[in-house]
């Protein structure tokens, strides 16, 4: 269960009056759909935020303050060069000191000075317009919260205060009318202003060009400024945006008199209307016969044209309500969508591949999830041509030895693959129109699903199944849902790998467990139900786990990402890559596949343990016999190179065993035999006088 505590200090600042909203874990992006439009002082609103949806469980998102209506926060900047507190001194040496206000620290040594201004007031955000390293928040604009933690460092009040009125000599600096959209504009209706924001701040923040003076920098704004509108924002609110999510990296950061000028130029000699690219538009002129959803193939479905109607709330058992049906619980249930969520390189493949063959083969012990029956799998890969494809299953095959009997059900083939290099399989395309449509192949591959009584579908990646704008909501929640249909009308499960968006600064710790994660538009959360994201072991939990520097890369970390239809305990589920050769001795080649590994934090009781180790390579080597002590040379001479590279080896050697051993609660400086269980069976240790060292005995599993 996450730590309540960030919860607790979001429902706390509602209670103040202030507008909070979540940020994603360890970072500054907000974490809903909205960000800093989705604000509230509601407290019992904000403990939702806050909250899984079914479990109640605290989420551990990072806190944000709306700023604006009668809120103004002073962000006093002193990384990167920047000299925020000097500028400030500056100011005040020149006016008059700001009052006493509540004031919090920020991770890098800056400081946000809140304050109150008369209701009724505009506050433009800036940066750097007071001073070097000085910006303001105001309308629009927002700040991290105190509470909030990045890369393990606190936001902490410095000054517990209440919030003070803003001095009368800063106000005219901060201040001024409300900007007015330009009269020549027109808006398209049905345009969504909080996801046209929102979308409008991510495209700023990752894709949108920056002005620099001297080279283009006014015909650069004139430009961003134009597209941010395409979204769907007011020139008013398309300068807000752009001084929060752009304005600062531009060099030098614009003036917003300056700025406000631009953007209603862009405004007023515009082409199109405001929100021409805006999802919420986009689509909304097609007509489609909605009896083809609810009703026979052509609609003729008896009392189709008297939907959609009403239907009262029934007297119902519901203990009689048909259980889900999980193919494998907690990854794969009928008629549900599942997302892999991953970065490339990271196993998406071997975990597809591996899920088929345990399925099929009715083999729990090749991933470690239950499979309480066997079933029949579709694994189409778009990114690996057949030769890569039997490469790949073959080396799990290889690993845990199955054959192609093995994968049969009742006599028919159980595992179905094929690669979509050659030819594509492509559920969604664009029209001559620039329009997205389905394609005929999904009614192709609903039928071939119904025919072969296949109980898992296996899209991997989904970015090859379609031709839709990543970015565009409305198209990739239409593109999700087509694999919807095919998990609803066919029943069966449908699993669909999805590549990660860059982490912020590089940091992949906020994405692990998170749906944010997931590369493109934000709309595509809702349509899947279970999601897990897969990625290599970090640096942090090498250390947490007790996992060597040079052992890292070979573990990667299954979370839970979403999973409305069931509750876990949230602890992740931990992989080891280990190479599988194909071919001959001294040619073929090698590939990884992904296998079950058990791991402890601190290390001690997982298999990076050196004691579970030394256990695994007595158990592994019949020469040593249950009960006889043997040096620890002689058993390390006997280890396979993955055992040595994980345990280590030369004068540092005995120093790690001591540690395990202190781990273990065991006295190293008592000279008698000591006991521990692993799952090998107990190991003996004795630590006997120099020069001989440890020693150790096994008495194997079911031995006594």
């Amino acid at each position: 269960m996450a730590d309540d505590s960030l919860r607790s200090q979001a429902v706390a600042l509602a209670s103040k009056g202030f507008r909070v909203f979540p940020l994603l874990p360890n970072g500054k992006t907000p974490a809903v759909e909205g960000g800093v439009y989705q604000a509230s002082s509601d407290p019992e609103r904000v403990h939702r935020f806050w909250s899984e949806a079914l479990s109640g469980e605290a989420l551990d998102y990072n806190i944000g303050i709306a700023t604006g209506g009668g809120l103004l926060v002073v962000d006093v900047d002193n990384k990167n060069g920047k000299n925020g507190a000097l500028s400030l001194e500056s100011l005040e040496l020149r006016n008059s000191d700001l009052p006493v206000s509540l004031t919090v620290r920020t991770p890098t040594n800056g400081n946000h000075v809140y304050l109150t201004v008369p209701g009724g007031t505009y506050v433009r955000n800036s940066a750097s317009h007071l001073g070097d390293g000085l910006d303001i928040r105001g309308d629009g604009g927002y700040v991290v919260a105190p509470g909030s933690v990045i890369s393990g460092m606190h936001y902490t009040i410095t000054v517990d205060a209440p919030s003070a009125e803003v001095p009368g000599w800063l106000l005219p600096m901060v201040s001024g009318p409300r900007p007015v959209k330009a009269e020549s504009v027109e808006a398209l209706e049905g345009v969504d202003e909080d996801i046209a924001a929102a979308r409008a701040g991510e495209w700023l923040k990752k894709h949108a060009e920056l002005s620099k003076e001297g080279d283009g920098g006014d015909a650069a704004a004139y430009r961003v400024a134009a597209r941010v509108m395409d979204f769907g924002l007011s020139p008013s609110d398309a300068l807000d945006v752009m001084l929060v999510d752009w304005n600062e990296r531009c060099e030098p950061p614009w003036e917003p008199e300056r700025l406000e000028v631009i953007v209603n130029n862009a405004a007023a000699y515009r082409h199109s209307p405001i929100g021409s690219s805006s999802a919420d538009v986009e689509f909304q002129h097609e007509e489609i016969d909605e009896r083809l959803v609810v009703g026979t193939a052509d609609g003729s479905e008896a009392g189709a044209d008297e939907w959609p109607k009403p239907t009262p709330l029934e007297d119902f058992d519901p203990h009689a309500i048909p259980p889900r049906e999980w193919i494998v619980p907690a990854l794969l249930a009928r008629t549900f969508v599942t997302a892999l969520i991953s970065p490339g390189g990271t196993g998406k493949t071997q975990f597809a591949a591996s899920i088929g063959l345990a399925l099929s083969a009715g083999r729990s012990d090749i991933l470690g999830f239950d499979v309480p029956k066997r079933a029949k799998v579709w694994y189409w890969n778009q990114e690996d041509d057949q030769d890569e494809l039997r490469r790949r299953i073959g080396a799990v095959r290889e690993h845990h030895g199955i054959s192609t009997a093995d994968t049969l059900i009742d006599g028919d083939p159980g595992f179905f693959y094929d690669s979509g290099v050659e030819r594509p399989l492509i559920m969604a395309k664009r029209k001559p129109d620039g329009s997205l449509a389905t394609t005929a192949n999904v009614p192709k591959i609903i039928e071939q699903i119904k025919r072969n009584q296949i109980d898992v579908f296996i899209a991997d990646p989904f970015i090859e199944f379609h031709e839709g704008e990543e970015n565009n909501n409305a198209e990739m929640a239409a593109t999700w849902r087509i694999f919807r249909r095919i998990a609803v009308e066919t029943r069966c499960a449908v699993f669909v790998s999805a590549h990660t968006k860059k982490p912020p600064d590089a940091d992949a710790e906020s994405f692990i467990g998170s749906m944010d994660s997931l590369r493109g538009a934000s709309a595509q959360g809702p349509v899947v139900r279970l999601a897990y994201t897969l990625f290599t072991m970090t640096n942090k939990n090498a250390k947490l786990y007790g996992v060597p520097e040079n052992q890292r890369h070979l573990y990667a970390r299954l979370d839970r990402a979403k999973g409305n239809i069931f509750i876990d305990n949230g602890e992740p589920r931990w992989f080891r890559r280990e190479s599988v050769h194909l071919g001959p001795p001294d040619a073929g080649e090698s590939l990884g596949v992904l296998l079950p590994a058990t791991l402890e934090k601190g290390g001690a009781g997982g298999e990076t343990d050196p004691l579970y180790i030394i256990a695994q390579a007595l158990d592994d080597n019949a020469d040593f016999e249950d009960g006889q002590w043997y040096g620890l040379a002689e058993i390390v001479a006997s280890m396979d190179a993955p055992q040595v590279a994980a345990l280590g080896s030369g004068k540092n050697l005995s120093r790690t065993i001591e540690r395990a051993v202190k781990a273990h609660g065991i006295d190293v400086e008592e000279r008698e035999e000591k006991n521990t269980v692993t799952d090998y069976g107990v190991l003996g240790i004795w630590k006997k006088p120099k020069p001989g060292g440890f020693v150790f005995y096994i008495k194997r599993a079911g031995l006594k």
